[in-house]
């Protein structure tokens, strides 16, 4: 071994030592060192590992371009295939994580928000992850969501759920596709085993990641759009019957 990689190493596995017992300033000076050598693949860990320790030292700038390095270094090595995809979104999930939570800190909540949510879609179990993303959504500034019938943006959306529906020759109801885009806000419809049809899932969409699956995030009238549109003519034209308040939220005059 190399005499750089080996002090590399050592300086490394100090400061993975110094995380151990809480001694987060010496953790710092540990990473520093070893980053000083940086072998090919692995600065990434020693930069998210010194992420760690300046959050803990509440540093939260330093912190946060720490994780931002560690994840341009992550992207590279994996372009060059000097790292392992598993470990690799190991290293991203802790970076995100790390990241997010110095943007708390500095009160970039919604820069932080995405970091949470990147890190949440790719590890939906971690408990720490989703508890901090749910902190910060809610310390997020709610803004009333308009949707005025007519706008391409929600417009598109109506097209896409009209065309999950296919009809045979005879025109009777076939199939109807289990579908959703990620650049709008909207449900997708599901045909049932007990030949209902219901709207699956509503969820708010923002650069093809899931955001938010909070009702009040999702504007009614939109909702009302789409049960009015396509789904309450659907069921009707079945004979299969309406949910509860189907008709009335659609806005629907009753025969």
């Amino acid at each position: 071994m190399a005499s750089g990689d080996a002090a590399f190493d050592q300086a490394k596995q100090e400061g993975d030592a110094a995380i151990q017992r809480q001694d987060f300033k010496q953790a710092e000076q540990c990473y520093t060192e070893a980053l000083k050598f940086r072998p090919k693949g692995s600065e990434a860990a020693v930069l998210c590992n010194r992420a760690l320790a300046r959050l803990r030292l509440e540093c939260w700038q330093a912190a946060a371009e720490d994780a931002t390095e560690a994840l341009q270094s992550l992207q590279q090595s994996l372009r060059q295939g000097t790292l392992e995809e598993s470990l690799e979104e190991k290293l991203r999930i802790k970076a995100l994580f790390r990241r997010g939570l110095a943007r708390e800190a500095m009160g970039q909540l919604q820069a932080a928000s995405d970091d949470l949510n990147a890190a949440l879609k790719a590890a939906p179990g971690n408990a720490s992850i989703l508890e901090s993303a749910r902190r910060i959504y809610s310390r997020l500034p709610r803004q009333a969501c308009k949707w005025v019938p007519g706008q391409p943006f929600h417009s598109s959306a109506v097209e896409v759920l009209a065309r999950a529906v296919e009809y045979d020759v005879g025109g009777n109801l076939a199939k109807i596709y289990c579908k959703f885009a990620e650049d709008y806000v909207g449900p997708f419809i599901t045909y049932n085993a007990d030949a209902s049809i219901s709207l699956r899932e509503t969820c708010l969409y923002k650069e093809g990641r899931v955001v938010s699956k909070l009702k009040s995030d999702i504007p009614d009238d939109f909702v009302a759009n789409v049960l009015r549109t396509l789904v309450v003519p659907i069921k009707k034209a079945l004979d299969m019957g309406l949910a509860p308040n189907e008709e009335e939220r659609a806005g629907c005059d009753t025969p």
